[in-house]
């Protein structure tokens, strides 16, 4: 007579299918479960069921946690991110903006006009910037690599014109520029006439867009040679 075969479900590690006792044969365990009573069928379906909701909800609340505890360093990378690179498009925005500005006052020169020229390039470059322009500084620069003297901003950070050195203007310079405001008279046409070279000093207030950080000031200076009547 044939033995009956055994039934083992094999499991990682060699273990065996728990759902099945040891040395039960196949059709013992087909007749075991159509002899089950059907109350007792559905019984086993809904522990079955209600387990696999468990595990199911279990597996739920641990992916919920993760992400809890990755999302703020996530969305801090990628904004932080972005911010910069808008940042960095601004800084090199300002820098543009700078040069332009030193390029009209070296034109411009002793013109009766030259910062109300000086300051329209300022206004123009800076309309799709976020934030604000809140010093211009005009100044006579000694060397081409010349930085902004230090007396043109007092100690309380306003910009301070002084004679013979710089003219001076905060965040309404865009008055002065529109011929509402009246211009700086620190620095004189006889002076700009005689001078080789003419500095622009801007800085910007910098507003990050997502909110997230507080604002930042940026700065530049530029240094052009004074054009001198041919």
């Amino acid at each position: 007579m044939p033995q009956r075969a055994e039934i083992q479900s094999t499991y990682p590690h060699g273990s065996i299918d728990p759902k099945l006792p040891t040395g039960l044969h196949l059709s013992e365990a087909r007749a075991d479960s159509q002899n089950m009573h059907p109350l007792d069928r559905r019984r086993r379906s809904r522990t079955d069921a209600h387990n696999k909701g468990r595990r199911t909800r279990r597996e739920r609340g641990a992916a919920a946690l993760e992400f809890a505890l990755v999302a703020p360093l996530f969305f801090l990378v990628v904004f932080g991110g972005i911010e910069i690179g808008l940042m960095f498009r601004s800084h090199l925005a300002i820098q543009d903006i700078s040069r332009g500005a030193a390029r009209v006052a070296s034109i411009e020169r002793d013109s009766a006009d030259a910062d109300r020229e000086i300051l329209q390039r300022v206004v123009n470059g800076s309309r799709a910037l976020n934030g604000e322009v809140t010093k211009v500084i005009i100044f006579h620069a000694t060397t081409l690599d010349a930085t902004l003297p230090q007396s043109c901003i007092d100690a309380l950070d306003v910009p301070a014109s002084q004679s013979g050195l710089c003219n001076a203007y905060d965040a309404s310079f865009a008055d002065v520029a529109a011929g509402t405001g009246a211009i700086e008279t620190g620095l004189t046409s006889a002076e700009r006439s005689e001078w080789q070279n003419l500095g622009i000093y801007i800085e910007y207030e910098y507003q990050y867009v997502t909110g997230f950080f507080d604002s930042i000031t940026l700065s530049s200076t530029s240094v052009e040679v004074v054009e001198l009547d041919m």
